[in-house]
């Protein structure tokens, strides 16, 4: 099992404990089945309306895997690099903007 399906568990896992979260979704390589053990792992995360607000991105993405680095990068997304290499990116969105999914 490549280090990325076990994160992508562990952001499941995450998801089912957190009461705040509403809805995920996965995309990128693996969500269409290509990923291989140099694809990053990419998430929309939507949170209740007012548990997004004060949302501590960092420590929520430092519970998947530790991290060896987290900035957002310039289109305002998280990004993390965690120990392993694998790059990680999560959008964190309020549940009211899960609308932006039937623009893609």
């Amino acid at each position: 099992m490549l280090p990325q399906e076990v994160m992508i568990e562990r952001v499941r896992e995450l998801c089912d404990q957190d009461e705040c979260v509403v809805s995920a979704l996965m995309y990128g390589s693996f969500a269409l089945g290509e990923g291989d053990r140099f694809s990053d792992i990419e998430f929309y995360l939507f949170f209740d309306d007012g548990a997004s607000e004060g949302l501590q991105e960092e420590a929520w993405v430092g519970q998947i895997a530790p991290l060896a680095l987290y900035y957002v990068n310039e289109f305002g997304n998280s990004t993390a690099i965690f120990e392993n290499l694998v790059r990680g990116e999560f959008h964190f969105e309020a549940a009211s903007n899960v609308g932006l999914v039937d623009a893609w």
